[in-house]
């Protein structure tokens, strides 16, 4: 695989499609040293002009592994969406060769078990996540982004709406029944406001991240 500076990292990404490319692109945007392989020649075309290197391989077995050097990438991704046999074996010949981080995107729930049995690093599901996300979305508006904390908690950027415009965020905290609720970062277009304290005033134009429980939100909501 080809070397990247110190202070990059390097990338494999296997398999070109909507997901793959977007996140090769994206891992080649941030500096990093990116080996996108597909199997589909205008895929590879399409990655050339957008990611550090594509290279077209017909079929991934040891010796390819080998002799790409993909087991030398810090982190390598699976990211096929369709081929469940290929995504499989792919995984454990990565994990086999001693790559230091595999991760295997998973279509099932059964796919990924055994995504997991074969020594995927870890399992992503794509398509589930963004339902996830976006059903956050669509249950409190105005929120833009969401990360799952685990343990029925979430982080929640999103705009002050108006009703909180001039308020402190004391008077918040004590209209929204949830101590696990909190205001950890106030964006402005001047600067950015980490740990806020309890005296700090929302602004209209402001966007914050939240933290707060998932089982809170439609509370949030009628706040809102």
């Amino acid at each position: 695989m080809p070397k990247g500076d110190r202070a990059s990292r390097q990338f494999v990404v296997i398999g070109l499609g909507r997901f793959g490319l977007t996140l090769a692109k994206t891992l080649t945007d941030w500096g990093h040293d990116v080996l996108g392989i597909d199997q589909d020649e205008n895929r590879i075309q399409e990655a050339r002009d957008l990611i550090t290197h594509a290279v077209q391989v017909e079929s991934l077995d040891e010796r390819t592994i080998s002799e790409l050097g993909l087991s030398e990438a810090d982190v390598a991704v699976v990211a096929i969406g369709e081929n469940i046999e290929a995504s499989i074996l792919i995984t454990a010949m990565l994990v086999e060769a001693g790559t230091k981080y595999v991760v295997a995107r998973a279509s099932t729930d059964l796919h990924g078990v055994i995504l997991r049995k074969v020594g995927a690093h870890h399992v992503i599901y794509p398509e589930v996540q963004l339902g996830v996300e976006l059903a956050h979305q669509l249950r409190v508006p105005g929120v833009g982004e969401y990360i799952s904390m685990g343990e029925d908690a979430g982080i929640y950027k999103l705009q002050v709406p108006k009703e909180w415009t001039g308020k402190r965020l004391s008077q918040l905290y004590k209209s929204i029944h949830d101590p696990l609720f909190a205001v950890l970062v106030i964006i402005r277009t001047d600067e950015i406001v980490t740990t806020p304290g309890p005296e700090e005033v929302l602004a209209e134009g402001d966007t914050i991240a939240i933290i707060c429980r998932e089982s809170r939100l439609d509370e949030l909501q009628i706040s809102l």
